[in-house]
């Protein structure tokens, strides 16, 4: 996320998330949860969905739990009637994100030579 309100992260702050979805490649954005190290949540504020993610952090033994939440309803009604035909594309989409990111970070705590 781009972030383009000025002052540090809070709930109300507003940016750009880069992404390609359906033709579209940026997405305004809004958080909604904001609690380090704990909790951080964002919704979009355009685009073809109502998308709202929401991650939350725990500690555990040799590690971190994350917990993701995610839930999306089509904008324009041409969408809600092919919405049923989207989400197994869109469900596998979301699951390789997040295996992107466990490996992501995953890597970052791996020596370097």
């Amino acid at each position: 996320m781009v972030k383009d309100t000025p002052g540090p992260v809070a709930v109300g702050a507003r940016g750009r998330e880069i992404r390609r979805f359906m033709g579209k490649q940026v997405a305004a954005v809004e958080v909604t949860g904001f609690e380090p190290p704990t909790r951080f949540a964002f919704r979009n504020l355009s685009g073809p969905f109502e998308l709202d993610r929401a991650f939350s952090f725990e500690p555990v033994a040799g590690g971190t739990h994350l917990r993701f939440s995610f839930r999306m309803r089509p904008r324009p009604l041409p969408l809600r009637w092919i919405f049923p035909l989207l989400r197994p594309t869109i469900a596998r989409q979301v699951h390789a994100n997040i295996e992107r990111l466990g490996q992501l970070l995953d890597g970052e705590r791996q020596p370097t030579a």
